[in-house]
């Protein structure tokens, strides 16, 4: 099903943007007046397009700094489950291995929840639930 589908749309796409002459007036008459967008569509002003930029060029340069990294990273996003607006760090098991200036680095909130950029820091490359020596780094 998902290669007929595949296979579907990519001889749509070659069919329409061709170059040929048939193909060129069937582009015109399918986006004329704005007919492939949503009855209700809002053109974005300057700031969402901004936004939805920097997301795209994040999602691809932040792993790619990670993996130029001389040092091997490991980074994970950690939902705290708590406000934004709460004085806690969030569970207890976050706050036994993270200070409140670390966690004051690594915070982000979205969506009034806080979440936490952190990177497992071992000699062993496992965590344990044992505090020896293991812990989050920024």
């Amino acid at each position: 099903m998902a290669s007929w589908y595949c296979n579907a749309t990519g001889t749509l796409n070659s069919n329409i943007f061709n170059g040929s002459d048939s193909s060129v007036i069937n582009l015109y008459w399918m986006i004329y007046g704005g007919q492939l967008l949503e009855p209700d569509y809002v053109t974005p002003d300057t700031d969402v397009l901004e936004n939805y930029a920097l997301q795209a060029m994040y999602s691809v340069l932040i792993p790619q700094a990670w993996q130029l990294s001389t040092e091997a990273v490991w980074p994970v996003v950690v939902n705290s489950t708590v406000a934004c607006d709460s004085k806690s760090i969030g569970p207890t098991i976050l706050e036994e291995h993270l200070t409140s200036k670390n966690a004051a680095k690594a915070l982000i909130c979205y969506n009034n929840i806080k979440y936490y950029l952190l990177a497992a820091d071992t000699t062993d490359g496992y965590c344990s639930k044992k505090k020896t020596g293991h812990q989050y780094r920024f």
